[in-house]
């Protein structure tokens, strides 16, 4: 069965194949739950108007001076030396509006960390370069701040501090059921947390992070990693059955806050005892290390040590640091398969770097040395594409899924496995696709191997001989929601009957008709047949909150639309989608959408877009996909835009603009992308194909009463001729829905008339 916004498993199908891409999540796609940063730390500096001061969490302020052109100056020294190249910084501008200068003087090292700016502490976004001057020698950056009515942070990376944890703690705890115990207190007392999945399972996978304070694109890669891993499962109805199957055997042992101190008071890189954790294993000088080696050792004392162990962490690139060949050999090349695997996806640059730190005492060295297991330290480039760092994370966790399973699961027996798939034409997605040489080998619920056969013996051979073999097709637009809301038609038979194994509802903008979290918990119920992806809809939430008005939110309006879709977002919407044709999204502005989209944004999520015009009805075709564009500049946001097309003969033979626009945006390093569907006719209403937008100002009885209006629709009429003509003509128009005029084109039911 499927389950909504979860991993698809083995959905092989005999089918063909079809293709599935700063910021926030209880959701499949997202940024773990924030926190406005709170607390007092550093002093403020005046010019003029603004205020800048560094009275909160994670801060890093250091001395401030002001010169004669009122640029505000801040000194940036280390917590301590020597220390590692780090340096951070974060600050906020409390008052004042309009452009500020600030310049960050570095007394050790150089710039690192491209600023990051937000407006409530939670939702960040990457200061345009235009507004950044790097010194020559890199001590020092100038930013050109605009600061409007609210607070300006800025940063160098998000702000994740000890709020952040507890929320995220929170969640863990109450949908996971994980469980969570005090092994010890930093130097300053802050307590340090131990969260397990399965206490009483066999096997036993460790993960650790924030041993470094600013290496936040690390502690990003490790709640999505962490999530993957637990979204499959629950207490009390696990979906996935290799997950069923890997909670059963193995507890989930983490450590995400190691540093509190170092987090809290906005160090570049040591802990309040002055020394970097990370250098610390072995010596076990700093109450942090002590309370997780004391850990470990328990672990050891109940028979059940580490079989893998992984560090979180953040540096100037993407990489993984391992054990050497010759010590790999000793567990079977564990992180080489493993990374191995997980670059088959092909979507994220990393590299695989041997005895990094040779002979020093970090984690990787001691898990290692202490215990001969695969310890590896998972590195995050500080500027990599956070919904990158999502999707990487959730590939490396389904390939570690699949690993620990084969090695301490589902060894095979004398070489044997469940099933073996030969002789078809398989499909993956490759450049090599189509080989019919290609065997696929699956144990339990996982596949185990793709590739040129080996004469593996198997429970059960299937010959695909004549046959194609992909994984599922995904259908990223579909209206399938009542359907799948039904328990008779919820296995969705008519979409895995043509290989379609993942959906995606509530397009258009139209949500699913209730919030996302009831939404999701009903569908849950359902005997599913295919995975499901939810949207939340702008023309929902928009009514929701203002009704069918044809007109801008005020500004109370547009906050309680961006509250509403933040908690959307937490409860495990894919992201925006809309329908700026139809009503009431027609009613939207550029800046409207733009605002919501950043919320999305914030949690990784992707605006889906039903574009404003497909043809020449308002704005234009050409001038409707620009828009697109500017949203996803604006929001920072990747922008789906569906069903791309030019509807009726008024913009035939505008495509190649279409094709080029979006192909020059993603040259630029926008996130933008496109379906299209293989036929030469669309589907929608009659009134939205038909009837102006003005006429549906206040909902459908205030549209109907209009239409009722006989000077009404007289007035109405050339429009109508109009948007008729646009649509090729009343025996172009054919009604498809239930009733006594299906099957018959608008012309012939005039006719009749």
């Amino acid at each position: 069965m499927g389950s909504v916004n979860k991993r698809w498993g083995i959905c092989l199908m005999v089918t063909l194949l079809a293709g599935c891409q700063l910021a926030g999540s209880g959701a499949p796609v997202g940024v773990p739950p924030s926190a406005q940063p709170q607390s007092t730390q550093q002093t403020a500096c005046r010019t003029g108007e603004f205020v800048v001061h560094g009275e909160f969490d994670g801060s890093r302020l250091g001395a401030c001076r002001v010169t004669p052109d009122n640029t505000i100056v801040l000194t940036n020294a280390p917590e301590d030396e020597p220390i590692n190249h780090s340096p951070w910084y974060a600050f906020q501008v409390a008052s004042g509006e309009g452009e500020l200068r600030v310049r960050i003087e570095y007394t050790l090292h150089q710039h690192r960390y491209w600023p990051k700016v937000s407006n409530d502490g939670n939702r960040w976004q990457r200061l345009s370069a235009e507004r950044i001057e790097v010194a020559a020698d890199g001590r020092s950056v100038t930013l050109r701040l605009k600061k409007g009515t609210a607070p300006l942070w800025v940063a160098g990376q998000e702000l994740l501090t000890s709020d952040y944890y507890t929320q995220w703690y929170r969640q863990l705890r109450a949908e996971y059921g994980a469980s969570m115990r005090e092994i010890g207190k930093s130097v300053a007392g802050r307590p340090l947390h131990v969260l397990e999945t399965n206490p009483g399972a066999r096997h036993t996978l460790m993960l650790v992070g924030r041993q470094h304070p600013p290496e936040v694109s690390g502690a990003l890669g490790m709640y999505h990693f962490i999530q993957r891993l637990l979204e499959g499962y629950h207490q009390d109805n696990c979906r996935d059955p290799a997950l069923c199957e890997f909670y059963q055997q193995f507890n989930l042992v983490m450590v995400p806050l190691m540093n509190p101190d170092g987090v809290a008071l906005g160090h570049w890189r040591h802990g309040l005892g002055g020394l970097d954790l990370n250098r610390d294993w072995g010596p076990f000088s700093q109450p942090e290390t002590r309370a997780v080696r004391d850990e470990i050792e328990r672990l050891v004392r109940i028979g059940k040590p580490p079989v893998a162990f992984l560090d979180f962490h953040s540096t100037q690139k993407n990489v993984f640091y391992t054990q050497s060949p010759v010590e790999e050999a000793q567990h079977n090349n564990f992180a080489s398969r493993w990374l191995e695997r997980a670059a088959r996806s092909g979507t994220y640059e990393f590299s695989q770097e041997a005895r990094h730190n040779q002979g020093r005492p970090t984690s990787k060295n001691y898990m290692f040395e202490r215990f001969g297991i695969p310890a590896i330290t998972y590195e995050v480039g500080d500027e990599t594409d956070r919904t990158l760092i999502r999707t990487s994370a959730e590939v490396f966790a389904d390939t570690l899924v699949e690993l620990l399973l084969e090695d301490y699961v589902y060894p095979t027996v004398e070489g044997s496995v469940d099933v073996l798939i030969r002789g078809g034409q398989v499909i993956d997605g490759s450049a090599e696709g189509g080989d019919p040489n290609v065997e696929i080998e699956i144990n339990g619920q996982r596949i185990v191997y793709v590739g040129p056969g080996r004469n593996t013996p198997a429970h059960q051979v299937i010959d695909a001989s004549g046959l194609v073999v992909s994984p599922g097709f995904i259908d990223p637009h579909t209206h399938m929601l009542s359907a799948l809301k039904n328990p008779a038609d919820a296995v969705n038979r008519p979409y895995l009957f043509q290989g379609v194994t993942t959906v995606f509802v509530g397009n258009d903008g139209a949500g699913g008709g209730m919030p996302v979290g009831p939404l999701r918990k009903h569908l849950e119920t359902m005997p599913l047949g295919t995975n499901v992806g939810l949207w939340s809809g702008h023309g929902h939430i928009r009514t929701a909150v203002m009704g069918p008005a044809a007109r801008a939110p005020n500004p109370d309006e547009l906050g309680g639309m961006q509250a509403m879709l933040d908690a959307e977002m937490r409860a495990g919407s894919l992201g925006l989608s809309t329908g700026l044709f139809y009503a009431p999204g027609s009613f939207a502005r550029t800046e409207e959408v733009v605002a919501l989209a950043r919320v999305a944004a914030a949690y990784g999520g992707i605006y889906d877009t039903h574009i404003r015009d497909e043809s020449d009805y308002n704005v234009g075709l050409v001038p409707a996909v620009a828009e697109v564009l500017e949203i996803a500049e604006s929001a920072d946001i990747a922008a789906h835009i569906a069903h791309i097309k030019a509807l009726g003969p008024n913009v035939h033979g505008q495509s190649r603009s279409l094709v080029d626009m979006v192909t020059q945006a993603r040259q630029r390093g926008l996130r933008v992308t496109a379906d299209q569907y293989p036929w030469l006719a669309s589907g929608t209403r009659l009134s939205n194909a038909l009837i102006p937008r003005q006429v549906m100002d206040g909902g459908v009885p205030a549209m109907q009463a209009r239409l009722r209006d006989p000077e009404m629709l007289a007035s109405m009429r050339p429009q109508l001729a109009l948007n008729l003509q646009r649509r090729g003509g009343a025996q172009a128009l054919l009604v498809t829905g239930k009733g006594p005029y299906q099957g018959q084109t608008l012309a012939a039911l005039a006719q009749q008339s």
